[in-house]
């Protein structure tokens, strides 16, 4: 190569260099990680930010302008099952409590009330301070589910199992309402349970996967789909009503006198390779004890559920088999038994018990936890009153806008 030839490639190098230094200035913006803005102002420096969750921390000012504020939180009427009160509020950054059955008489000495919409409706419109929560852990549209009516109207906090960027919160905030997301889930476990047990040395030799269902409901249709898994060759023992055949008792080790129903699950999960983590429900979110316990036994969730299932991962490392990535329960049969003979393929499955859980992980587990959970719902009333008594003029707390990191 002549001379020539060399001083046309170096000057074509240096001046794609100059190019890509000029665009990474200009458009900086696309590889810096997505944060919330609030009222599209960065207030990274003021919260902790749980990427999909939706229970933020507030930092710094924010934090100093709420903290120690009393907060009491509770039910007008009924609710006293709700196992609140047995956490203590100790290292919580407002003094929050939460009281039950109060009656209609004493529901001015809430600051945030609990499922009463008719009052928090007419407390909107005579502008109260008052704070309106709608709560509840079951499935949207069935019975108990949350009550979305009032939302925006009246009703300020939703809390529910959804996550911030499920649709049902992304179609009400297109339609102009303004509200707090927290959130309440499943997971009432200590995070640590999670990697204590590890894989199970001696499964059933035979029989694959464990399965309790006990309501046939037609919103999932997840018997009839164990019923087609089993007929394509994973022979499963269904402990429930629904296809039941099998008992607990056949195993006796998992009957111990003092061992509780939690206890006694997970010991019978942990003689099968699979466990059919199957919801009554298919909604975004929706994820129950069924495949929390699954992944605390040390063995492979068989998920029949939430889309977004992937997001519930103890960190980054693959943790279950989904059916939403299948196109039939056929296909997700023969993948079910290419895994039970590659022990490779299936420890790869388990990996992530020998790994900390991710800050996401974290973040659901205080949002189930009961003593974190009651905190951070209390948190959002003191900022909701705060920005009301003009405290946070700068800032809309309900109205959180960037995007949402999946």
């Amino acid at each position: 190569m002549g001379n020539e030839n060399r001083i046309k490639l170096k000057m074509l190098f240096v001046y794609c260099i100059y190019l890509s230094a000029i665009f990474l200035l200009k458009y900086n913006s696309l590889f810096k990680p997505s944060t919330y803005r609030i009222d599209y102002l960065d207030l990274s420096d003021n919260t902790d930010y749980p990427f999909l969750v939706g229970n933020f921390v507030p930092k710094r000012e924010l934090a100093e302008v709420i903290r120690g504020r009393k907060i009491i939180v509770g039910y007008v009427y009924g609710a006293t099952w709700v196992q609140y009160q047995d956490y203590s509020m100790d290292e919580c950054l407002v003094d929050c409590s939460i009281q039950f059955d109060i009656g209609e008489e004493n529901a001015a000495r809430l600051d945030g009330v609990i499922n009463h919409h008719d009052r928090a409706v007419k407390m909107y419109k005579e502008d109260k301070r008052q704070i309106f929560i709608t709560t509840s852990l079951e499935p949207d549209g069935r019975n108990g589910g949350t009550d979305y009516r009032d939302v925006g109207n009246g009703v300020d906090i939703v809390s529910n199992f959804h996550f911030w960027d499920d649709e049902i919160y992304r179609n009400m905030r297109a339609e102009g309402k303004q509200f707090m997301v927290h959130n309440f889930n499943y997971f009432s476990y200590n995070i640590k349970d999670l990697t204590k047990l590890g894989i199970p040395k001696h499964t059933h030799r035979e029989v694959l996967m464990s399965a309790f269902m006990s309501n046939g409901s037609p919103t999932s249709d997840r018997h009839h789909f164990l019923q087609e898994l089993m007929e394509h060759g994973v022979a499963t023992h269904s402990f429930g009503s629904q296809l039941k055949n099998a008992d607990e008792s056949m195993y006796k080790d998992c009957r111990l006198p003092e061992s509780g129903w939690y206890q006694k699950k997970i010991c019978v999960m942990r003689q099968y390779r699979f466990h059919y983590a199957a919801e009554n429900t298919l909604q975004e979110s929706y994820i129950t004890e069924k495949y929390w316990m699954a992944l605390i036994a040390g063995v492979i969730p068989v998920v029949y559920g939430a889309p977004n299932i992937k997001l519930f991962c103890p960190n980054e490392l693959p943790c279950h088999i989904s059916s939403a990535d299948f196109n039939s329960a056929a296909s997700l049969a023969r993948y079910i038994l290419k895994v039970h003979r590659d022990e490779k393929l299936y420890k790869s499955y388990l990996e992530w018990k020998k790994h900390p859980p991710s800050p996401q992980m974290m973040e659901i587990a205080r949002g189930g936890n009961y003593g974190t959970s009651l905190c951070s719902l209390c948190i959002q009333v003191a900022l909701l009153q705060a920005k009301r008594e003009g405290q946070l003029p700068a800032w809309n707390i309900t109205s959180f806008h960037g995007h949402m990191r999946k």
